[in-house]
């Protein structure tokens, strides 16, 4: 049997995203609506192609579609994340067939790279609202030296790690000033089938067109 731990911390940071509503602060789970969500990584790529895709290593974001944000890490891993379709999330073939027909399409010079994908994974991500412009992570006061980065959305996977560095050293340096994201109380979000409908099956399918066509 496994035993029981515990830690003492003068500060918690709690970064569960989609996975909140655990027993210690369920009013987590009410702030955000949880979605599945899929994510590619490369085979680390040669300098040549990273000096194509994102010569300065900066966390980017397709404006309007957003279907693909990427970062790429140290060891020259091109790393993105989308949303599947409701029950062919496993279809792993898909997402990264629409990966890399995007890649193609915006930078005409990949064409003819090889790229190869190196992971696959899924796991559940959500967003704070259900108003497109008030769509980005939070960073929540929970209760007195509690917080919590939540609502990545499909940004996790490039914002994620920076957001957590940057709250991290804040904290180490006692220095909450330095918090890039403003400081908010959890308030619950309504209207979480609108959402999941708005986001499943009207804007994912529209971008994915948009995307298909070249119009963006």
């Amino acid at each position: 049997m496994a035993r029981l731990r515990s830690v003492r911390a003068h500060k918690v940071v709690l970064c569960t995203s989609g996975h909140a509503g655990h027993r210690f602060f369920p009013e987590l789970a009410r702030t955000q609506y949880p979605l599945v969500g899929c994510g590619v990584a490369t085979t680390p790529l040669p300098g040549r192609i990273v000096c194509i895709v994102n010569p300065s290593r900066a966390a980017m974001m397709q404006h309007p579609t957003g279907l693909y944000p990427l970062v790429i890490d140290g060891r020259n891993h091109m790393i993105t994340s989308t949303f599947p379709h409701p029950g062919r999330a496993h279809r792993d073939e898909r997402y990264i067939s629409y990966f890399l027909r995007f890649l193609r399409a915006a930078y005409p010079a990949l064409r003819d790279e090889k790229i190869e994908m190196d992971s696959y994974w899924t796991g559940m991500t959500s967003n704070s609202s259900s108003v497109c412009r008030e769509d980005y992570p939070e960073l929540l006061q929970v209760e007195n030296d509690v917080l919590a980065l939540m609502n990545l959305g499909s940004w996790g996977k490039v914002l994620g790690p920076l957001l957590g560095l940057n709250v991290a050293e804040a904290l180490a340096e006692d220095r909450p000033g330095a918090f890039v994201l403003p400081l908010e109380r959890p308030a619950a979000g309504g209207f979480p089938r609108l959402f999941e409908l708005k986001i499943r099956y009207f804007l994912v399918p529209a971008a994915r067109m948009i995307d298909r066509l070249g119009l963006a």
